[in-house]
């Protein structure tokens, strides 16, 4: 009970722009405002960090739909030139050169992008 801090005689004393116990118009207008901007900015941060997340998920789709067109393409010249090479094998480095040209191609246009680092 030493620890019990008393009272102050008279009371509680209120802030000079309480009266009866409840702000003025004056601080009640300012809370309001002050609550207010404090709102719009938490939006406006919301909204920002979704359009990054929006822009990020577009990045990496576009991504994927190269690498997938690309990785196609190349599949595709890979089996095509598998084919040829069983049907003319004197042109099988003529064959591979082109392919590997394909192929530094598509990954040059990746890289170009910005995807890989």
């Amino acid at each position: 009970m030493a620890q019990i801090v008393p009272r102050p005689p008279g009371g509680l004393a209120a802030p000079s722009s309480l009266s009866a116990g409840r702000p003025s118009r004056r601080t009640s207008r300012e809370v309001e405002r002050a609550v207010e901007q404090e709102h719009a900015r938490g939006v406006v941060a919301a909204a920002a960090a979704q359009a990054d997340a929006y822009a990020s998920a577009v990045t990496v789709q576009a991504a994927t739909m190269v690498g997938h067109l690309g990785m196609t393409a190349i599949g595709m010249l890979a089996a095509e030139e598998r084919q040829l090479a069983v049907q003319t094998p004197h042109a099988v480095d003529n064959l591979q050169a082109v392919l590997d040209a394909v192929t530094n191609v598509v990954a040059r246009e990746v890289a170009g992008l910005g995807w890989s680092k």
